[in-house]
């Protein structure tokens, strides 16, 4: 089955994504293994966990399904230690993988699981929307939520294996489309004026779109594999975001949360760090047509004074130079919160 292959080489090993529509009805080919659990979720598993069943029992792998429930408030130990449960119960062993199918929560769980179960077991992710598809899958990084905070327990850990079958996309509700979509915009607004121009014009390729932004991500985290420099490049829209995540109380979805935040940086880069005037603009107009808020009056600075990228009193913040290019701002905490106060407000206006 010819597909658009990309292998990215880590420390800890080598993972292969596949792309193509149509893959998960021939997933058995790409697993090694005889013996599996999969980790999915309750809408996903309606829509297509029979067919990938099917095609792993068709080659005489056994597979063991288990639902985590849906939505972010899943993402937590307690489930987690629920998966350990099954496992064992499952008789699984260090020889057997774990399949994430479903979203970024799913892929998320799966990974963080199979780095520490016995010490780590092989992982395939099969990730049904756009936001996975294009980012989350790929990278390693997996972990749960704490005490409010998003990711705050987790471990990086590379998946052998990602499967992406665009065709799947098509069942996606128009807001869980556009939501994802919030991913591919930004990956655009950071490397790629042509992908942005394309997504400005339409019609556009999506499963060319999808295997570019695999192959950004694969070339940040071969440089940058545990996320330490380069790979910052990636939280554009994230800071601001996570924090609007939760202040909302998960009411907007994650692209729609990343969508205003890579307005808030861009605008703050724009009016307080001599960024190219119109870029938010641009930005705006571009997200607008995927129907993504660009604006939010949630009190959100409770939540990013608790963010991963805090450095002591400072945050940094990334945004753009212009479409294409990017800049890195560092922050004192109570400067950040008066320009962001205020550009919130001008957002709103």
């Amino acid at each position: 089955m010819k597909c658009r292959h990309i292998q990215i080489t880590c420390s800890s090993g080598v993972s292969n994504v596949y792309v193509r529509e149509g893959l998960l009805s021939h997933a058995a080919k790409f697993i090694q293994q005889k013996k599996a659990v999969i980790i999915t979720d309750d809408n996903v598993a309606k829509l297509y966990l029979g067919d990938l069943l099917r095609s792993l029992e068709a080659r005489g792998i056994s597979a063991h399904p288990i639902s985590i429930g849906v939505g972010e408030s899943v993402k937590s130990l307690k489930t987690v230690e629920r998966i350990y449960a099954f496992l064992h119960e499952c008789k699984i062993k260090r020889s057997d993988c774990i399949i994430s199918l479903g979203g970024g929560v799913a892929g998320d769980i799966a990974g963080f699981v199979a780095a520490t179960y016995m010490r780590g077991i092989a992982l395939a992710h099969i990730p049904t929307t756009i936001i996975a598809q294009a980012d989350s899958s790929i990278g390693g990084k997996c972990g749960v939520n704490y005490n409010g905070i998003k990711n705050l327990i987790g471990i990086f850990y590379q998946p052998n294996l990602v499967l992406i079958d665009t065709g799947v996309l098509k069942t996606l509700s128009k807001r869980d489309f556009n939501s994802g979509m919030a991913e591919v915009i930004k990956y655009a607004a950071l490397f790629d004026k042509e992908m942005f121009f394309a997504l400005e014009t339409a019609p556009y390729d999506l499963e060319e779109i999808i295997y570019k932004c695999c192959k950004l991500k694969a070339i940040l985290v071969e440089i940058d594999e545990f996320d330490k420099r380069e790979r910052h490049i990636l939280n554009f829209g994230h800071t601001f975001g996570h924090g609007i995540e939760a202040a909302s109380n998960n009411e907007l979805t994650h692209g729609e949360a990343v969508a205003i935040g890579m307005v808030i940086a861009s605008r703050l880069a724009e009016k307080y760090f001599f960024a190219s005037k119109g870029t938010t603009d641009r930005l705006k107009r571009l997200l607008m047509k995927f129907s993504l808020p660009t604006s939010t009056k949630l009190d959100i600075m409770p939540h990013i004074e608790f963010d991963k990228k805090a450095e002591g009193e400072h945050i940094n913040i990334i945004a753009l130079k212009e479409i294409g290019r990017v800049m890195s701002i560092s922050l004192p905490l109570d400067e950040l919160k008066a320009f962001c106060c205020e550009v919130m407000n001008e957002l709103c206006e």
